[in-house]
């Protein structure tokens, strides 16, 4: 994957960088989003759906270890492929059956 090197003049001489999610950041995602109140946070079966879905719109902001261990996911911005100009709680829901549906097959939710 591509990644995009940043400094961050508060985190001194460490590394970050950002780089597009996958599905093998779900776990590090869910930790991230723990951040939020439980009414603000985005699930984890809803990480699985945008994350399986649309990896291409959710970006990760990442900090190089000093160590072996891999980097640690440290921000995220998750999002979702909509027809529509504002963003909604319906248009941030995912279709029940959505792990059945053919990937090419665009999905709708309801938005209001």
């Amino acid at each position: 994957m591509t990644q995009t090197n940043i400094h961050i003049p508060s985190l001194g001489n460490r590394n970050t960088f950002t780089r597009t999610l996958s599905i093998d950041d779900l776990k590090s995602c869910v930790i991230v989003e723990s951040a939020f109140t439980e009414q603000e946070r985005c699930s984890e079966e809803k990480f699985r759906y945008r994350l399986s879905s649309c990896p291409d719109l959710c970006l990760g902001l990442f900090l190089d270890n000093d160590n072996e261990k891999p980097p640690t996911l440290i921000g995220h911005v998750i999002a979702v492929r909509s027809p529509y100009t504002r963003v909604t709680d319906g248009s941030m829901s995912m279709p029940e059956n959505w792990e059945s549906l053919p990937n090419d097959e665009p999905v709708f939710v309801d938005v209001i």
